[in-house]
């Protein structure tokens, strides 16, 4: 009899523990495609183009990051005559195909362009 009483003990607090390491998992999980879900918010991207994956997400944000780099780094040059813009680098095209992606499945894509509007 005693040695039921502490079986059905050792169950319940392993089902407990199980329950507890679910909702961390959980919240973990959450909290991962929340982040996944602030990136997407702050990559260009063409509205008409479906949800980008987590594995898309981040290639288009490193193409983006060192986009943004680039643009920096062309602003700090002190002469912009002594360093002609490349026009091989003018406009740039980010394409991300994925390995899941169907045959009618669209890539995504991301664009940018060096030209900045002229402020009068």
């Amino acid at each position: 009899v005693l040695r039921r009483k502490k079986k059905r003990r050792c169950l319940m607090a392993q089902m407990q523990q199980r329950q507890a390491a679910n909702m961390r998992e959980r919240k973990r999980m959450q909290s991962i495609n929340d982040a996944f879900e602030g990136l997407r918010a702050h990559i260009p991207t063409l509205p008409y183009e479906k949800r980008l994956s987590k594995v898309d997400t981040l290639r288009l944000a490193i193409g983006y990051i060192s986009f943004l780099a680039e643009l920096v780094a062309s602003d700090r040059a002190p002469d912009p005559h002594l360093h002609p813009p490349n026009h091989n680098d003018a406009n740039r095209k980010v394409i991300v195909r994925s390995s899941r992606m169907s045959v009618d499945s669209v890539p995504h894509s991301l664009t940018w362009s060096h030209v900045r509007p002229h402020v009068i």
